[in-house]
């Protein structure tokens, strides 16, 4: 589907060693205009494997907060790197 400029859809993903999810994840999400994936420094192939979706980038977090374990703690606002409406 593809929607005007000024109707984009931006589907938002933060990630962190989430390689056996993240293929199921980005499928569901196959509506979007785009995906942005803001990966916590992984470790494994979740970058490798978004990478490879169509519409998705990949971004890395600008840093991560010490101490931080999970993805809900976001030191940054990932919806500034989409070009559309985030999701």
């Amino acid at each position: 589907m593809t929607r005007s400029p000024d109707r984009r859809l931006t589907g938002i993903i933060t990630t962190l060693n989430e390689e056996g999810n993240i293929a199921d994840c980005l499928a569901s999400l196959a509506f979007a205009d785009e995906i942005l994936v803001v990966d916590s420094f992984s470790t494994d192939a979740t970058a490798a494997i978004a990478g490879a979706f169509p519409r998705t980038r990949v971004a890395r977090s600008a840093r991560r907060p010490a101490g931080c374990c999970c993805t809900s703690k976001r030191c940054e606002s990932p919806s500034s790197r989409s070009t559309g409406f985030t999701l």
